[in-house]
């Protein structure tokens, strides 16, 4: 009984031990779930703090907006970009610190954003008098346990951006405005013009107008600059680019296209005579002195005009029409005005396949020298011959000079030209030395482009070298716009060609600009009295008096004189009875091809 009894007791015992376990472990539990609780509180707060701390301390200002545009929430650095005023005006619309005129964006954009839509905008916050340019990056931020929707705003302050944009712009619209326009008159440049003048077409087709280009070239800008200097000629350039532009109206383009060519586009033209009123207005202003630091300069303008629709519909080919009207222009004088016509463009088509056809005839040898004589009236023998170039055109047969020679002048193709012309007649020298005949000298005529060109009396001396032949034996003519261009130029030049023992004379004497008084200084050794006033002798008196007079001064200074176009006996009888000391023309000899020369040599010796 008594184990028994100890079995119940202690069944009771572990009964009861169990009861008290069961009751105390709810408490136990509780106590831990609390500690827990307080712990993760803990690490709420303190990451809720951390975050606080880092929202404040973010570079970037950060706003909580609702749809009423209030102001929830912001950050240390979105309260300085507001003016450190959100504290107090918390709840106050993010518009109270936006300029009005953005008011309907700002509303737009927070209107977006609590839809449920990110979105951009650029603006300006304005505080204490102060303008800060920002940029608003916003993203929705729905409420939890409710359907509101806040705006979470990334403000950034971009007026460090704002500057670097505006100094690239300025850096762009300079390169632009280099880009388009001359850099010394400032003027719209041939890239600009062209942009320009297809503009004004397009406006002519839709209005009905016309529009007309003028081309424009300044006379004798080029005895500026190697006279006066370039710096001058590029003040005077200044000067005719302010001058056309106070000369045109608001609605016209002034372009310079390069070197002293200037166009004018004149727009909403009616008819031809407003033109020609507008081009001699032009005229009358670029011929007035100017005063370009402490020189009077005279000058003048060549224009070519073309007009739409009349000539042409296309901007490519008004630009070319304008160009040939430009250049009849230049040949009928200064001051002059040329509108373009059918036939300036038949004569410009002729032109180029004149020019086309040179450059094949130099590379075909399709050239070839006659010679025609100069008498000695003293001697009463030929002396010497002038070169003179004739073209074997395959289609056309033998052309003179005068058909091609300007063209050939005005394209450059006169240098190697003359340098054939050159040698070819030094190497007719060395043959008619090689049969025996070294007594005879031959006068080649060198263009006022060869003359200029900085390097003749080298080429002429490698020619001299190669050829054998001896400086004596050759005559150069030169013209008389050549030698007076530069005077101080010329004279260096032509002493080195005499240095060469080259004999040198100038070319239809009497017909330009010069005097005895200028050509004095040239080391020259005849003067070739012009064709035109030895036609008048002997019946023209004032004819007489001229040829008379040259004579005797050029005697005075020591140069022989040349009579060329001598055509019959009259002529060379009063030429003979006034000392003239040679003849050249069809009563002396016509010109001859070069074996004509040889034997008419060879049987006279």
């Amino acid at each position: 009984m008594n184990s028994e009894v100890q079995e119940r007791q202690t069944e009771k015992m572990v009964s009861i031990d169990t009861a008290i376990k069961a009751a105390v472990s709810p408490v136990q539990t509780h106590e831990s779930q609390l500690n827990t609780y307080r712990t993760e509180l803990q690490r709420l707060r303190a990451d809720n703090e951390r975050y606080r701390a880092q929202f404040d301390a973010a570079p970037i200002g950060y706003l909580t907006v609702d749809r009423f545009m209030n102001i929830l929430e912001a950050n240390t650095t979105g309260g300085n970009i507001l003016g450190n005023h959100h504290e107090h005006d918390r709840d106050q619309p993010l518009s109270a610190y936006i300029r009005s005129d953005d008011h309907d964006r700002i509303q737009t954009h927070i209107n977006a954003v609590v839809a449920g839509n990110k979105a951009t905008l650029r603006t300006t916050i304005t505080t204490d008098g102060k303008s800060t340019p920002v940029m608003l990056y916003s993203t929705p931020v729905h409420v939890l346990g409710s359907d509101t929707c806040l705006c979470q705003t990334a403000m950034m302050d971009v007026s460090e951006h704002k500057a670097a944009e505006d100094q690239l712009r300025k850096a762009n619209d300079s390169l632009q405005h280099t880009t388009h326009h001359d850099s010394l008159t400032s003027l719209p440049n041939r890239l600009f013009f062209n942009a320009r003048f297809d503009n004004a077409l397009l406006r002519a087709r839709h209005t009905g107008k016309k529009v007309a280009l003028l081309l424009l070239d300044i006379n004798r800008f080029k005895n500026v600059n190697e006279s006066l200097g370039h710096e001058i000629g590029d003040l005077l350039l200044k000067e005719v680019a302010q001058r056309l532009q106070h000369t045109v109206r608001d609605c016209d383009t002034v372009a310079r296209l390069g070197d002293d060519e200037f166009t004018v586009v004149l727009e909403q033209i009616e008819s031809s005579e407003e033109v020609s009123h507008m081009a001699d207005k032009i005229i009358k202003a670029l011929a007035l002195p100017y005063d370009v630091g402490s020189h009077e300069i005279c000058t003048a303008a060549s224009i070519g005009v073309s007009i739409y629709p009349e000539d042409s519909i296309n901007n490519e080919e008004m630009i070319r029409f304008s160009h040939v009207a430009m250049d009849r222009a230049k040949t009928r004088g200064s001051n002059y005005v040329q509108f373009f016509t059918a036939e300036l463009n038949s004569a410009q088509r002729k032109r180029f396949k004149t020019e086309s056809d040179l450059r094949i005839a130099l590379r075909e040898s399709q050239f070839e020298l006659y010679f025609q004589p100069q008498l000695d009236l003293c001697q009463q023998r030929v002396v010497g011959y002038e070169a003179l170039i004739r073209w074997n055109h395959p289609e056309k047969g033998v052309l003179r000079p005068d058909s091609f020679i300007q063209i050939a002048e005005e394209t450059g193709i006169i240098e190697p030209l003359g340098e054939w012309i050159l040698t070819e007649t030094c190497l007719k020298l060395k043959q008619l030395r090689e049969a025996g005949i070294d007594n005879i000298r031959m006068s080649v005529n060198v263009s006022a482009k060869q003359f200029t060109a900085g390097n003749l009396q080298e080429k002429i001396a490698a020619i001299l070298e190669k050829t054998g032949t001896p400086g004596h034996a050759l005559e150069l003519e030169l013209t008389e716009s050549a030698l007076l261009d530069n005077t101080a130029r010329s004279i260096k030049v032509l002493r080195e060609l005499r240095d060469e023992g080259i004999e040198l004379s100038i070319d239809d004497f009497g017909t330009g600009y010069s005097s005895f008084s200028r050509l004095r200084e040239l080391p020259l050794s005849r003067i070739k009295i012009d064709r035109s006033f030895v036609r008048g002798i002997p019946e023209n008196q004032e004819d007489n008096s001229i040829v008379k007079a040259i004579i005797c001064v050029a005697h005075e200074m020591g140069m022989q004189v040349v009579a060329e176009g001598v055509e019959n006996y009259a002529q060379a009888e009063f030429l003979s009875h006034v000392n003239c000391d040679l003849l050249q023309g069809y009563h002396i000899g016509r010109p001859m091809q070069f074996c004509h020369v040889v034997s008419e040599l060879v049987k006279n010796q």
